[in-house]
Protein backbone atom coordinates (compact mmCIF):
# COMPACT_ATOMS: atom_id res chain seq x y z
CA UNK A 1 0.00 0.00 0.00
CA UNK A 2 1.34 3.52 -1.23
CA UNK A 3 1.21 6.24 2.05
CA UNK A 4 2.28 9.41 1.19
CA UNK A 5 4.59 11.38 3.49
CA UNK A 6 2.37 14.77 4.60
CA UNK A 7 -0.35 12.47 5.30
CA UNK A 8 2.61 10.07 7.47
CA UNK A 9 3.47 13.43 9.51
CA UNK A 10 0.14 14.27 10.58
CA UNK A 11 -0.67 10.86 12.21
CA UNK A 12 2.54 11.15 13.75
CA UNK A 13 1.85 14.97 15.67
CA UNK A 14 -1.46 13.39 16.72
CA UNK A 15 -0.21 10.50 18.47
CA UNK A 16 2.72 12.99 20.25
CA UNK A 17 -0.05 15.61 21.45
CA UNK A 18 -1.32 13.81 24.47
CA UNK A 19 2.53 13.46 25.30
CA UNK A 20 2.85 16.75 25.98
CA UNK A 21 0.37 17.57 27.45
CA UNK A 22 1.95 14.97 30.48
CA UNK A 23 5.04 16.79 30.43
CA UNK A 24 2.86 20.51 30.80
CA UNK A 25 1.64 18.69 33.85
CA UNK A 26 4.47 17.22 35.38
CA UNK A 27 6.52 20.72 35.02
CA UNK A 28 3.58 22.30 36.49
CA UNK A 29 4.00 20.03 39.17
CA UNK A 30 8.15 20.71 40.00
CA UNK A 31 7.43 24.14 40.32
CA UNK A 32 4.76 23.75 43.05
CA UNK A 33 6.49 21.08 44.21
CA UNK A 34 9.67 24.18 44.61
CA UNK A 35 7.32 27.10 45.25
CA UNK A 36 4.88 25.46 47.98
CA UNK A 37 0.92 26.47 48.15
CA UNK A 38 -0.33 29.38 49.80
CA UNK A 39 -1.87 28.89 53.35
CA UNK A 40 -5.60 29.61 54.28
CA UNK A 41 -6.54 32.46 55.99
CA UNK A 42 -6.49 32.54 59.79
CA UNK A 43 -10.56 31.65 60.60
CA UNK A 44 -12.19 34.54 62.27
CA UNK A 45 -13.61 34.95 66.08
CA UNK A 46 -15.70 32.18 67.59
CA UNK A 47 -18.89 33.96 67.59
CA UNK A 48 -21.50 33.65 64.97
CA UNK A 49 -21.05 36.47 64.08
CA UNK A 50 -17.27 36.30 62.55
CA UNK A 51 -16.12 35.06 58.73
CA UNK A 52 -14.00 32.36 57.59
CA UNK A 53 -10.89 33.83 56.25
CA UNK A 54 -10.29 33.10 52.42
CA UNK A 55 -7.72 30.88 50.91
CA UNK A 56 -4.16 32.26 50.02
CA UNK A 57 -2.73 32.07 46.80
CA UNK A 58 0.69 31.48 45.36
CA UNK A 59 2.71 30.26 42.37
CA UNK A 60 5.97 28.44 41.78
CA UNK A 61 8.19 31.47 41.01
CA UNK A 62 7.30 33.09 44.89
CA UNK A 63 9.97 31.12 47.01
CA UNK A 64 7.91 32.08 50.09
CA UNK A 65 4.73 30.40 48.88
CA UNK A 66 1.37 32.35 48.58
CA UNK A 67 -0.19 35.01 50.65
CA UNK A 68 -2.06 34.26 53.74
CA UNK A 69 -5.77 34.89 53.75
CA UNK A 70 -7.12 37.59 55.06
CA UNK A 71 -7.80 36.44 58.63
CA UNK A 72 -11.61 37.11 58.61
CA UNK A 73 -14.19 39.45 60.71
CA UNK A 74 -13.83 38.74 65.19
CA UNK A 75 -17.05 38.29 66.68
CA UNK A 76 -17.88 39.10 70.32
CA UNK A 77 -15.83 38.22 72.87
CA UNK A 78 -16.27 35.83 75.16
CA UNK A 79 -18.84 36.40 78.32
CA UNK A 80 -20.65 38.85 76.61
CA UNK A 81 -24.09 37.80 78.28
CA UNK A 82 -25.94 40.84 79.79
CA UNK A 83 -26.84 44.20 79.47
CA UNK A 84 -28.32 45.10 82.76
CA UNK A 85 -27.92 43.25 86.13
CA UNK A 86 -31.40 41.67 85.86
CA UNK A 87 -30.34 39.82 82.79
CA UNK A 88 -27.95 38.16 85.09
CA UNK A 89 -29.83 34.47 87.44
CA UNK A 90 -30.45 35.04 90.43
CA UNK A 91 -27.42 34.76 93.08
CA UNK A 92 -26.91 31.39 95.02
CA UNK A 93 -27.66 33.23 98.46
CA UNK A 94 -28.81 36.13 99.80
CA UNK A 95 -25.07 36.76 100.79
CA UNK A 96 -23.72 36.64 96.97
CA UNK A 97 -25.38 39.58 94.83
CA UNK A 98 -24.66 39.23 91.26
CA UNK A 99 -24.23 42.25 88.55
CA UNK A 100 -23.74 42.67 85.37
CA UNK A 101 -20.19 44.25 84.71
CA UNK A 102 -18.72 45.12 81.08
CA UNK A 103 -21.32 42.56 79.59
CA UNK A 104 -20.35 39.93 81.84
CA UNK A 105 -22.27 38.89 85.34
CA UNK A 106 -19.93 38.85 87.86
CA UNK A 107 -20.48 37.66 91.54
CA UNK A 108 -19.73 39.46 94.86
CA UNK A 109 -20.44 39.39 98.32
CA UNK A 110 -22.82 41.88 99.81
CA UNK A 111 -21.90 43.48 102.53
CA UNK A 112 -21.02 42.03 106.14
CA UNK A 113 -24.35 42.30 107.93
CA UNK A 114 -26.70 42.77 105.84
CA UNK A 115 -29.50 41.23 106.48
CA UNK A 116 -30.00 37.03 105.12
CA UNK A 117 -32.60 34.30 105.98
CA UNK A 118 -33.09 34.66 109.63
CA UNK A 119 -29.69 36.24 110.55
CA UNK A 120 -26.86 38.49 108.89
CA UNK A 121 -24.11 37.64 105.92
CA UNK A 122 -20.47 37.12 107.71
CA UNK A 123 -17.69 38.64 105.59
CA UNK A 124 -17.15 35.53 104.11
CA UNK A 125 -20.54 35.77 102.52
CA UNK A 126 -22.33 33.10 105.02
CA UNK A 127 -25.55 33.69 106.21
CA UNK A 128 -25.50 33.35 109.98
CA UNK A 129 -28.54 32.70 111.65
CA UNK A 130 -29.72 34.71 114.80
CA UNK A 131 -30.03 32.36 117.62
CA UNK A 132 -31.49 35.37 120.47
CA UNK A 133 -30.11 33.20 123.49
CA UNK A 134 -26.63 32.61 122.82
CA UNK A 135 -25.44 35.57 124.85
CA UNK A 136 -23.22 37.58 122.03
CA UNK A 137 -24.72 38.99 119.34
CA UNK A 138 -24.60 36.77 116.44
CA UNK A 139 -26.96 36.82 113.04
CA UNK A 140 -28.95 40.35 112.63
CA UNK A 141 -28.74 41.04 116.09
CA UNK A 142 -28.29 44.71 116.79
CA UNK A 143 -27.40 43.87 120.66
CA UNK A 144 -26.78 41.00 122.63
CA UNK A 145 -30.19 38.20 121.55
CA UNK A 146 -32.04 41.15 120.82
CA UNK A 147 -33.01 43.72 117.73
CA UNK A 148 -33.36 42.50 114.20
CA UNK A 149 -35.16 38.99 113.97
CA UNK A 150 -35.12 38.80 117.37
CA UNK A 151 -37.07 40.56 119.80
CA UNK A 152 -36.90 44.37 120.60
CA UNK A 153 -33.53 45.89 122.82
CA UNK A 154 -33.61 46.98 125.69
CA UNK A 155 -32.08 51.06 126.80
CA UNK A 156 -28.67 51.09 125.98
CA UNK A 157 -28.42 48.02 123.34
CA UNK A 158 -27.68 49.03 119.66
CA UNK A 159 -30.17 49.17 116.82
CA UNK A 160 -30.36 50.36 113.50
CA UNK A 161 -34.45 51.08 113.20
CA UNK A 162 -36.79 52.33 115.76
CA UNK A 163 -38.73 48.72 115.66
CA UNK A 164 -35.45 47.52 117.51
CA UNK A 165 -35.84 49.41 120.65
CA UNK A 166 -38.47 48.54 123.43
CA UNK A 167 -38.56 52.25 123.66
CA UNK A 168 -39.61 52.63 119.63
CA UNK A 169 -36.37 55.41 119.84
CA UNK A 170 -33.16 54.56 118.11
CA UNK A 171 -30.93 56.88 118.14
CA UNK A 172 -27.21 57.22 116.66
CA UNK A 173 -27.72 53.02 116.94
CA UNK A 174 -28.65 52.85 120.48
CA UNK A 175 -32.23 52.47 121.95
CA UNK A 176 -32.80 55.35 123.96
CA UNK A 177 -35.23 55.70 127.17
CA UNK A 178 -38.55 56.22 126.95
CA UNK A 179 -40.00 60.01 127.29
CA UNK A 180 -42.77 62.09 127.59
CA UNK A 181 -41.48 64.47 124.87
CA UNK A 182 -39.78 61.59 121.94
CA UNK A 183 -43.12 61.78 119.81
CA UNK A 184 -43.31 58.12 120.03
CA UNK A 185 -45.61 56.30 122.28
CA UNK A 186 -43.62 54.41 124.91
CA UNK A 187 -43.04 53.54 128.28
CA UNK A 188 -46.23 53.81 130.40
CA UNK A 189 -47.97 56.29 128.14
CA UNK A 190 -51.59 55.75 126.87
CA UNK A 191 -51.27 58.02 124.04
CA UNK A 192 -48.31 59.45 121.94
CA UNK A 193 -46.81 61.45 124.75
CA UNK A 194 -50.00 61.71 127.01
CA UNK A 195 -51.67 59.68 129.60
CA UNK A 196 -50.16 57.14 131.65
CA UNK A 197 -46.33 58.62 133.74
CA UNK A 198 -47.00 61.45 131.52
CA UNK A 199 -47.86 64.86 132.71
CA UNK A 200 -50.18 65.67 129.86
CA UNK A 201 -53.30 64.38 129.40
CA UNK A 202 -54.43 62.85 125.95
CA UNK A 203 -56.84 64.24 123.84
CA UNK A 204 -59.82 63.23 121.71
CA UNK A 205 -59.27 60.37 119.89
CA UNK A 206 -55.71 59.78 121.47
CA UNK A 207 -54.99 55.96 123.37
CA UNK A 208 -56.09 55.57 127.22
CA UNK A 209 -56.57 52.94 129.99
CA UNK A 210 -59.32 54.83 131.70
CA UNK A 211 -61.14 58.30 131.58
CA UNK A 212 -58.44 59.67 134.05
CA UNK A 213 -55.82 59.65 131.12
CA UNK A 214 -58.35 62.36 129.15
CA UNK A 215 -57.81 65.96 128.40
CA UNK A 216 -60.71 68.16 129.68
CA UNK A 217 -61.24 71.24 127.50
CA UNK A 218 -61.52 74.82 129.34
CA UNK A 219 -64.65 75.05 130.54
CA UNK A 220 -65.93 71.40 130.74
CA UNK A 221 -65.91 68.73 133.63
CA UNK A 222 -64.55 65.22 133.72
CA UNK A 223 -67.86 63.73 132.50
CA UNK A 224 -67.60 65.52 129.50
CA UNK A 225 -64.78 62.97 128.23
CA UNK A 226 -64.24 59.48 128.48
CA UNK A 227 -62.29 56.46 128.16
CA UNK A 228 -64.32 53.77 125.63
CA UNK A 229 -62.52 51.06 123.98
CA UNK A 230 -58.87 52.19 124.97
CA UNK A 231 -59.80 55.69 123.24
CA UNK A 232 -60.90 59.36 124.37
CA UNK A 233 -64.17 60.43 123.38
CA UNK A 234 -66.28 63.00 123.99
CA UNK A 235 -69.95 62.37 126.11
CA UNK A 236 -71.23 65.73 124.33
CA UNK A 237 -73.94 65.72 121.93
CA UNK A 238 -73.07 66.18 118.18
CA UNK A 239 -72.09 69.22 117.17
CA UNK A 240 -69.56 69.36 114.59
CA UNK A 241 -73.06 69.95 111.87
CA UNK A 242 -74.95 71.97 114.07
CA UNK A 243 -74.83 72.70 117.45
CA UNK A 244 -78.52 71.34 119.61
CA UNK A 245 -80.76 73.89 120.35
CA UNK A 246 -81.77 72.72 124.09
CA UNK A 247 -78.85 70.49 126.27
CA UNK A 248 -80.49 69.52 129.80
CA UNK A 249 -77.28 67.46 131.31
CA UNK A 250 -78.65 67.44 135.12
CA UNK A 251 -75.59 68.70 136.57
CA UNK A 252 -76.59 70.33 139.58
CA UNK A 253 -74.59 73.77 138.72
CA UNK A 254 -77.91 74.15 135.97
CA UNK A 255 -79.91 75.17 139.11
CA UNK A 256 -79.89 78.78 139.26
CA UNK A 257 -81.70 81.39 141.23
CA UNK A 258 -82.20 84.91 141.02
CA UNK A 259 -84.52 86.86 138.51
CA UNK A 260 -81.68 88.23 136.74
CA UNK A 261 -81.38 84.14 136.22
CA UNK A 262 -84.91 83.24 136.16
CA UNK A 263 -87.22 85.97 135.27
CA UNK A 264 -90.13 88.20 137.42
CA UNK A 265 -91.57 85.15 137.85
CA UNK A 266 -89.43 82.29 139.86
CA UNK A 267 -86.60 82.56 142.23
CA UNK A 268 -85.75 79.02 141.14
CA UNK A 269 -85.27 77.72 137.42
CA UNK A 270 -83.41 74.90 135.40
CA UNK A 271 -81.34 76.32 132.79
CA UNK A 272 -80.01 74.06 129.91
CA UNK A 273 -75.96 73.42 129.08
CA UNK A 274 -75.55 76.33 126.83
CA UNK A 275 -78.59 78.13 125.88
CA UNK A 276 -80.38 78.41 129.40
CA UNK A 277 -83.85 78.39 128.37
CA UNK A 278 -84.89 78.54 131.89
CA UNK A 279 -87.05 75.64 133.16
CA UNK A 280 -89.74 75.95 135.68
CA UNK A 281 -91.15 73.50 137.99
CA UNK A 282 -94.96 72.20 137.98
CA UNK A 283 -97.15 70.03 140.41
CA UNK A 284 -99.39 68.20 139.05
CA UNK A 285 -102.27 70.51 139.16
CA UNK A 286 -100.16 72.91 137.37
CA UNK A 287 -99.28 74.97 140.24
CA UNK A 288 -95.65 76.04 139.94
CA UNK A 289 -93.70 74.04 142.29
CA UNK A 290 -90.08 75.13 143.82
CA UNK A 291 -86.95 73.14 142.56
CA UNK A 292 -84.81 72.16 145.01
CA UNK A 293 -81.73 69.64 144.31
CA UNK A 294 -82.45 67.00 146.31
CA UNK A 295 -85.71 66.97 145.00
CA UNK A 296 -84.48 66.82 141.14
CA UNK A 297 -81.31 65.57 140.87
CA UNK A 298 -80.08 61.94 141.81
CA UNK A 299 -76.20 60.01 141.44
CA UNK A 300 -77.72 57.86 139.30
CA UNK A 301 -77.40 59.30 135.72
CA UNK A 302 -75.70 58.10 132.52
CA UNK A 303 -73.05 61.42 132.40
CA UNK A 304 -72.58 62.28 135.30
CA UNK A 305 -75.81 62.89 137.56
CA UNK A 306 -79.21 62.38 136.25
CA UNK A 307 -82.57 64.06 136.60
CA UNK A 308 -84.97 62.31 139.11
CA UNK A 309 -88.44 62.17 138.67
CA UNK A 310 -91.48 60.85 140.96
CA UNK A 311 -94.46 61.83 139.24
CA UNK A 312 -95.54 64.81 141.18
CA UNK A 313 -92.81 67.23 139.10
CA UNK A 314 -92.46 68.04 135.86
CA UNK A 315 -90.49 70.95 134.20
CA UNK A 316 -91.91 73.73 131.84
CA UNK A 317 -91.43 76.54 129.40
CA UNK A 318 -93.96 78.70 128.02
CA UNK A 319 -94.57 79.67 124.44
CA UNK A 320 -90.31 78.64 123.81
CA UNK A 321 -89.38 78.17 120.44
CA UNK A 322 -87.99 74.75 121.39
CA UNK A 323 -91.68 73.80 119.69
CA UNK A 324 -89.62 73.79 117.08
CA UNK A 325 -92.66 75.65 114.88
CA UNK A 326 -92.17 75.89 111.17
CA UNK A 327 -88.90 73.86 111.17
CA UNK A 328 -88.14 71.14 108.85
CA UNK A 329 -86.06 68.89 110.32
CA UNK A 330 -85.80 67.89 114.35
CA UNK A 331 -84.09 65.66 116.49
CA UNK A 332 -85.57 65.03 120.23
CA UNK A 333 -83.79 62.06 122.53
CA UNK A 334 -82.70 61.01 125.67
CA UNK A 335 -81.59 58.55 128.03
CA UNK A 336 -84.40 57.15 130.08
CA UNK A 337 -84.76 55.13 132.70
CA UNK A 338 -88.26 54.42 133.44
CA UNK A 339 -89.85 52.79 136.70
CA UNK A 340 -93.50 53.36 136.43
CA UNK A 341 -94.85 49.95 137.76
CA UNK A 342 -98.76 50.95 136.76
CA UNK A 343 -101.36 52.38 134.45
CA UNK A 344 -101.11 54.98 132.85
CA UNK A 345 -98.41 53.52 131.15
CA UNK A 346 -97.15 56.32 128.99
CA UNK A 347 -94.42 58.74 130.27
CA UNK A 348 -93.78 61.69 128.59
CA UNK A 349 -90.19 62.39 128.02
CA UNK A 350 -89.98 66.03 126.08
CA UNK A 351 -91.92 68.02 123.83
CA UNK A 352 -94.47 70.68 122.90
CA UNK A 353 -98.24 69.41 122.16
CA UNK A 354 -99.26 69.32 117.99
CA UNK A 355 -95.72 69.69 117.54
CA UNK A 356 -93.31 67.01 118.90
CA UNK A 357 -93.26 64.28 121.57
CA UNK A 358 -91.06 61.53 123.13
CA UNK A 359 -92.21 59.49 125.65
CA UNK A 360 -92.48 55.38 126.52
CA UNK A 361 -94.98 53.23 127.36
CA UNK A 362 -93.92 50.90 130.34
CA UNK A 363 -96.88 47.91 130.01
CA UNK A 364 -95.33 45.27 130.21
CA UNK A 365 -96.67 43.83 127.73
CA UNK A 366 -95.66 46.69 125.49
CA UNK A 367 -92.51 48.22 127.27
CA UNK A 368 -91.82 50.24 123.47
CA UNK A 369 -90.16 53.67 122.32
CA UNK A 370 -93.23 56.56 121.58
CA UNK A 371 -93.21 59.45 119.18
CA UNK A 372 -95.60 61.73 118.02
CA UNK A 373 -95.26 64.77 115.54
CA UNK A 374 -97.67 67.01 113.57
CA UNK A 375 -96.58 68.56 110.11
CA UNK A 376 -98.29 71.09 107.83
CA UNK A 377 -98.93 67.98 105.76
CA UNK A 378 -99.69 65.21 108.41
CA UNK A 379 -101.53 66.64 111.09
CA UNK A 380 -102.22 63.82 113.20
CA UNK A 381 -100.56 63.66 116.44
CA UNK A 382 -100.98 60.13 117.83
CA UNK A 383 -97.76 58.66 118.76
CA UNK A 384 -96.19 56.31 117.07
CA UNK A 385 -93.82 53.16 117.83
CA UNK A 386 -93.02 49.96 116.43
CA UNK A 387 -94.09 46.38 116.63
CA UNK A 388 -91.70 44.82 118.36
CA UNK A 389 -91.98 44.95 122.13
CA UNK A 390 -89.83 44.73 124.96
CA UNK A 391 -87.42 47.51 123.78
CA UNK A 392 -87.94 49.57 127.15
CA UNK A 393 -87.60 47.26 129.87
CA UNK A 394 -88.16 49.14 133.34
CA UNK A 395 -85.38 50.22 135.09
CA UNK A 396 -82.94 50.11 132.36
CA UNK A 397 -81.14 52.95 130.85
CA UNK A 398 -82.08 53.14 126.92
CA UNK A 399 -81.14 55.89 124.09
CA UNK A 400 -84.18 57.20 122.92
CA UNK A 401 -84.44 59.49 119.32
CA UNK A 402 -86.51 61.34 117.36
CA UNK A 403 -85.63 61.98 113.87
CA UNK A 404 -87.50 64.35 111.28
CA UNK A 405 -86.48 65.35 108.11
CA UNK A 406 -88.99 67.02 105.34
CA UNK A 407 -86.52 66.13 103.08
CA UNK A 408 -86.74 62.61 103.94
CA UNK A 409 -90.22 62.50 104.21
CA UNK A 410 -89.66 60.52 107.08
CA UNK A 411 -90.03 60.79 110.83
CA UNK A 412 -87.35 57.66 112.31
CA UNK A 413 -87.49 56.07 115.35
CA UNK A 414 -84.21 54.96 117.16
CA UNK A 415 -83.74 52.81 120.50
CA UNK A 416 -79.71 52.75 121.53
CA UNK A 417 -78.71 53.78 118.05
CA UNK A 418 -80.65 51.34 116.29
CA UNK A 419 -83.48 52.41 113.78
CA UNK A 420 -87.09 50.82 115.19
CA UNK A 421 -89.83 52.22 113.35
CA UNK A 422 -89.98 54.76 110.02
CA UNK A 423 -93.48 56.61 109.13
CA UNK A 424 -93.99 58.52 106.24
CA UNK A 425 -94.57 62.33 106.83
CA UNK A 426 -93.41 65.66 104.72
CA UNK A 427 -93.96 69.39 105.59
CA UNK A 428 -92.52 71.44 108.32
CA UNK A 429 -93.40 71.07 112.10
CA UNK A 430 -96.64 72.75 112.87
CA UNK A 431 -96.40 77.07 113.21
CA UNK A 432 -96.95 79.04 116.27
CA UNK A 433 -95.04 78.49 119.02
CA UNK A 434 -96.23 76.61 122.46
CA UNK A 435 -95.23 75.67 125.82
CA UNK A 436 -92.77 72.91 125.48
CA UNK A 437 -92.91 70.61 128.71
CA UNK A 438 -89.65 68.25 130.56
CA UNK A 439 -91.48 64.82 132.32
CA UNK A 440 -94.76 65.40 131.44
CA UNK A 441 -97.44 66.33 129.12
CA UNK A 442 -100.16 68.78 128.69
CA UNK A 443 -103.66 68.18 127.27
CA UNK A 444 -106.47 69.38 128.86
CA UNK A 445 -104.68 68.81 131.89
CA UNK A 446 -101.23 67.49 133.11
CA UNK A 447 -100.53 64.44 132.39
CA UNK A 448 -97.68 61.50 131.47
CA UNK A 449 -96.14 62.25 134.58
CA UNK A 450 -92.44 60.79 134.04
CA UNK A 451 -91.31 57.98 137.00
CA UNK A 452 -87.64 57.37 136.92
CA UNK A 453 -85.01 59.28 135.89
CA UNK A 454 -83.73 61.43 132.86
CA UNK A 455 -80.27 62.15 131.62
CA UNK A 456 -78.90 64.20 128.56
CA UNK A 457 -82.22 65.09 127.16
CA UNK A 458 -80.81 67.04 123.92
CA UNK A 459 -83.44 68.67 120.82
CA UNK A 460 -81.65 69.75 117.59
CA UNK A 461 -83.28 72.08 114.58
CA UNK A 462 -81.75 69.49 112.45
CA UNK A 463 -82.02 65.51 111.89
CA UNK A 464 -78.71 63.72 113.25
CA UNK A 465 -77.41 60.88 111.33
CA UNK A 466 -77.73 57.23 111.88
CA UNK A 467 -74.07 57.56 112.07
CA UNK A 468 -73.99 60.76 114.61
CA UNK A 469 -76.42 58.74 116.77
CA UNK A 470 -74.48 55.62 116.62
CA UNK A 471 -71.94 57.06 118.04
CA UNK A 472 -73.16 59.20 120.60
CA UNK A 473 -74.56 56.36 122.12
CA UNK A 474 -71.78 54.02 122.27
CA UNK A 475 -69.79 57.16 123.81
CA UNK A 476 -72.30 57.49 126.20
CA UNK A 477 -73.44 54.17 127.00
CA UNK A 478 -73.63 53.52 130.58
CA UNK A 479 -71.29 51.10 132.50
CA UNK A 480 -73.07 47.52 132.90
Amino acid sequence: MTVRRGSLLLVVMALLEPLAACGEAFKSGAEQTAGGIGGNGVSGGSSSSGRSGSSGTGNGTEPNGGDAGDGGQAGEPDGMNCMVDDDCSEPPSACVRVSCIDGACVESLVDANSPCDGGACDAAGRCITSTCNSKQRDGDETGVDCGGSCGPCPDGQGCTVKADCLSGVCTNNKCQASACTDKVQNGGETGIDCGGNCPSKCSLGQGCSSSADCAIAAGDDADSVRCVAKVCVSTKPPSEAGLPRYWQDFRAQRLVTGTANCGSNDEVCLVGNGPAYQMHGLAPDGSRKTLTKEALFTTDGVVGGGGKFDGTLCLSRLNSDLSLADSGALTAMAWVKPTRDKAPWESAVIGALSHYFIAVDTNPSSQRFLAALATSQSTSFAYRSSSATGGIPKGTWHHVAEVYDTAGAKMLQYVDGKLVNSTAMSGNITSGATSVFLGCRNDASLGQFFIGSLDEVVVYRRALSADELKVYVANTQPAP
